[in-house]
């Protein structure tokens, strides 16, 4: 009888337990990342599901609802707007509900309308936030779409686009290692707590937290003059790596694939709705602007000119309307600044639209709920013929066009 020491290696045997690892680890990867595809909202795009929440939690169901990204987040101050619908007098203002959210291109926001529609949250009015950029065939915004709204079949159906936006590592990595990328949604949505998950804060450290949170606003309170300088260096240094960030998303700027797509189902489902959409250009710093090339500009124009024309729908361009002082980055506006905003889009947006009336369209009678309404599931669908316009398009600046209603009021000094 041989002892152990004297036993040969066994490589066949070696080699199958090694494939059988695999095929497990391989197959329990692929299973929770099937299971993360028809997990509730709330796992992996907590941001809409705490909209959603927000939504039901309202006195009475939103009338307006403003869907777009964080410029449209940090920027618009749904208070600000209520007080200055209020100032105006007449009847009572509308129910506003900010539904932005972050990286939220024409994708994300038809699954938020979607969400809110299967809701029962039916407002008479959305201000769809629009800009080139989130236009283009290369998304800047592919890395959080992957993360939180992508299935394994949307992925595969928009996989050259994946390719072009250099992301196919992090489709790699949320399909074939969802546990590592997603554990803490996984804990979250397992536990049902937020981290940290097994450890609780004393309440002595808990309180100190809170004291140095109000130091560091009573500092920021007190900046003096070198400090407001440092503060100004770092607001140009962060608009700087965002203008080169925006160069790199619209480098060979073409106007296509999931992205018009998406906006095209998101203006029919509001007209399907009986819902008045009204396309706006939040205000950028002059770095952002300067990434937008006359070939870009004209690309755009194009499109918007199509895209109004074919859902009779207004477009309103508030790119050049606040000075860059108003800015912490190049397209994120200061505390003042979200002010002003605000106050715009109620003075110069809202109130026209309900001083004389919404009026929705009306959808075809006894138009269905799109499939993905019925199921309730995160999904794409990609209609043929989707319309593709490319930088090298000639046609009117953006300003000039006959379908872009321009404010009236001059830009803030």
């Amino acid at each position: 009888m041989r002892s152990p020491e004297n036993e040969r290696p066994n490589a066949t045997r070696a080699r199958r337990a090694l494939l059988l690892a695999l095929g497990f680890y391989l197959f329990a990867q692929i299973a929770v990342g099937f299971a993360l595809d028809h997990a509730p909202l709330r796992v992996r795009f907590a941001q809409a599901a705490g909209i959603l929440r927000k939504a039901a939690d309202l006195a009475r169901p939103p009338d307006v609802v403003i869907l777009g990204s964080s410029r449209f987040r940090a920027s618009v101050r749904t208070w600000v707007m209520d007080e200055a619908l209020r100032a105006g007098g007449g009847e009572a203002p509308p129910v506003l509900l900010n539904a932005a959210v972050e990286a939220g291109d024409p994708l994300a926001m038809d699954l938020m309308l979607e969400r809110l529609l299967a809701a029962s949250v039916r407002p008479r009015l959305v201000l769809i936030e629009i800009s080139p950029e989130t236009l283009a065939r290369r998304s800047g915004w592919m890395n959080a779409h992957i993360a939180r709204q992508l299935t394994f079949t949307t992925a595969v159906t928009i996989l050259p686009q994946i390719a072009l936006s250099r992301r196919l590592d992090d489709l790699l990595s949320a399909r074939l290692n969802p546990v590592h990328v997603y554990r803490k949604e996984i804990l979250i949505w397992i536990t049902g707590r937020k981290p940290p998950f097994l450890r609780v804060p004393a309440p002595a450290e808990a309180a100190r937290a809170r004291s140095a949170a109000r130091d560091d606003d009573v500092l920021r309170a007190n900046l003096d003059e070198s400090e407001e300088e440092i503060a100004a260096a770092e607001t140009r240094h962060r608009a700087g790596r965002g203008a080169r960030r925006i160069r790199r998303w619209l480098r060979g700027y073409v106007i296509a694939g999931f992205a018009p797509e998406s906006l095209d189902r998101l203006l029919e489902r509001c007209r399907t709705h009986g819902i008045e959409a009204i396309l706006v250009a939040p205000p950028v710093a002059g770095i952002h602007r300067a990434q937008y090339t006359p070939a870009i500009d004209a690309a755009f124009s194009a499109y918007m000119t199509d895209l109004t024309a074919r859902h009779q729908v207004r477009f309103l361009d508030y790119r050049e309307r606040l000075p860059d002082d108003l800015f912490v980055d190049n397209h994120h506006t200061t505390e003042r600044g979200a002010h002003i905003w605000s106050r715009m889009l109620a003075e110069e947006v809202l109130r026209p639209a309900w001083s004389r009336g919404v009026r929705p369209r009306r959808g075809a009678p006894g138009a269905e709920r799109s499939r993905h309404e019925a199921t309730g599931r995160i999904g794409l669908s990609f209609p043929a013929g989707s319309v593709r316009v490319s930088a090298e398009a000639r046609l009117r600046p953006a300003k000039s066009l006959a379908l872009v209603a321009q404010p009236d009021r001059a830009p803030v000094s």
